[in-house]
């Protein structure tokens, strides 16, 4: 039902991210294709299929400059392109400021979304019996961006919080690519399915993790004191060097059902691979001594880097998470010169307690932040992972078991970032074949999984269906009202003007990192 034109590594992570039924290098095999993606330029032959196909009612979503040779009419003006900004349209439904920081190409037909230069952004048309959505940018191009910057956030404090993260926000282009799709596949009478994001019946889950850093034993008992009184399975980060001493007592809280996984044993990530393989190597073969094997781990800082990866990649570590590649997105894999990694990347939301603090926030700031993170990744129906330390944890334990309840009840379950993890790599697993008419769908998979549920999206409802051979008809679906939109908080466009005070701050947080690293 959906197909790129070509192969792109880059649009495939995407649509596996979104869990979609896709075929690539359709060339002109288009018999059923209701949505083509034009992920590379096509020669004047090619262009010619992809014409008469969309003119005859077939949809296609790509990038203005490729659809140039398509539709050599079209009017482009090359524009440096920070972000988009949403608007009313349904594409941006639950989408944030779609940071892609590139060239791009803006069309002068565009309608909907503005730019950081306030121009229309994206083409939303119909053509011929066919419709067509354009976006200003190369997918491919952006996602090939591996570099971070620091990014303030909106909140109700006497300043924004700010933290280093992903240049690109990966996860708010994602989300814009499943709007386009949604929309074209609406304009033809037909449901937006998927895999769902989260395990279980519940509209997200909560995961909570603790970076160990350099925290007190008193802070860490007190830490794990707190997930106790909760009932929830907080996923421990240990940094070994600073927590050494401390590993039985970890294994006691593994035994008793906690996630003790790996910080690092030195609190540095380098910028070669040797010494990030024997930090790494280190780390994981104390705490196995300790009886504590470990799966993933996550860096000091959020720091990432492609050595950092090939590193944990040999070693065979499962996952990892680094907000300096991506964050507040579902899980994904690094794209190094083409190629995946093994290695799967599971985001978290990267502004703490502590950072919240550094924006002078007050208590009532802070439960008022994560409140409306819970509600937005609820309306996405995405997981909501958070992150602290010991030091904090222990401080705002009143205020973190109130953020802790209200997450919990939004989402209606919690899970580990390890367990969602090793749920999510089931999901990669498994293929479907779907096909959809104006009655109803079509499900065929040979790996049929009754933990693993369809979503089946259409205007405002949705259902839920066990991956397996199925032919439902709309009327036999058991269909629920999707929760209400997030409205887009436009103290995202305030935020992206950053002042000669904020990098000056930053600055010095960056050149303590790089100090550490070489006293490391």
């Amino acid at each position: 039902m959906i197909a790129l034109w070509g192969s792109d590594v880059h649009w495939q992570g995407v649509l596996r991210q979104e869990g979609v039924s896709f075929r690539t290098d359709v060339g002109p095999r288009l018999d059923g294709v209701k949505i083509l993606i034009l992920d590379r330029a096509p020669s004047p032959q090619e262009a010619s299929r992809i014409t008469d196909y969309v003119a005859s009612g077939g949809a296609l979503l790509g990038y203005s400059g490729h659809a140039s040779a398509v539709w050599p009419e079209l009017t482009l003006r090359p524009v440096r392109l920070r972000y988009i900004i949403p608007d009313d349209c349904a594409i941006f439904r639950n989408v944030g400021l779609v940071s892609v920081e590139t060239k791009g190409l803006l069309c002068s037909r565009a309608n909907t979304g503005r730019t950081n230069g306030n121009h229309a952004a994206l083409l939303v048309d119909r053509i011929g019996q066919g419709a067509r959505v354009l976006l200003p940018f190369d997918l491919a191009r952006v996602f090939e961006q591996l570099g971070a910057t620091f990014r303030q956030f909106p909140a109700v404090t006497q300043r924004f919080p700010t933290e280093t993260v992903s240049t690109v926000s990966r996860g708010e282009v994602r989300r814009l690519v499943a709007g386009c799709l949604r929309l074209l596949l609406a304009e033809q009478g037909l449901p937006y399915v998927h895999l769902a994001y989260v395990p279980g019946p519940g509209p997200s889950v909560f995961g909570f993790r603790i970076d160990t850093d350099f925290g007190s034993k008193s802070t860490i008992e007190s830490a794990a004191r707190l997930a106790d009184d909760m009932g929830i399975r907080p996923s421990w980060y240990v940094n070994v060097r600073a927590h050494g001493e401390y590993l039985a007592e970890f294994k006691r809280y593994a035994d008793a059902g906690h996630d003790v996984q790996l910080h690092c044993y030195r609190h540095v990530v380098y910028r070669d691979y040797g010494n990030n393989r024997t930090n790494l190597e280190r780390g994981r073969a104390t705490m196995a001594a300790a009886g504590l094997p470990v799966t993933g781990t996550v860096a000091p800082y959020g720091d990432w880097n492609p050595e950092f990866d090939r590193a944990l990649a040999d070693l065979e570590f499962s996952y990892s998470s680094e907000f300096t590649f991506d964050f507040d997105d579902l899980p994904c894999r690094v794209v190094i010169s083409g190629r995946p990694s093994p290695l799967l990347q599971v985001p978290v939301h990267p502004i703490s307690i502590g950072r919240l603090e550094a924006a002078h926030a007050s208590d009532s700031d802070v439960r008022c932040y994560y409140q409306s993170y819970a509600e937005l990744q609820v309306s996405r129906q995405e997981p909501c992972f958070l992150y602290d330390h010991p030091e904090q944890i222990s401080q705002k334990a009143e205020v973190l078991r109130q953020i802790i309840d209200d997450a919990v009840s939004r989402c209606g379950g919690t899970i580990t970032p390890t367990d969602y993890f090793r749920w999510w790599r089931r999901r990669e697993g498994q293929a479907f074949d779907l096909s959809a008419d104006a009655n109803g769908i079509t499900v065929t998979t040979a790996n049929a999984n009754e933990d693993i549920d369809l979503i089946v999206e259409m205007g405002e409802r949705k259902a839920r269906l066990p991956l397996r051979n199925a032919t439902p008809t709309y009327e036999e679906l058991d269909w629920q009202e999707i929760l209400p939109a997030a409205r887009f908080d436009t103290n995202w466009i305030r935020a992206g003007q950053v002042g000669p005070r904020v990098r000056i701050r930053e600055l010095r947080r960056s050149l303590l990192k790089r100090l550490q690293e070489r006293q490391g």
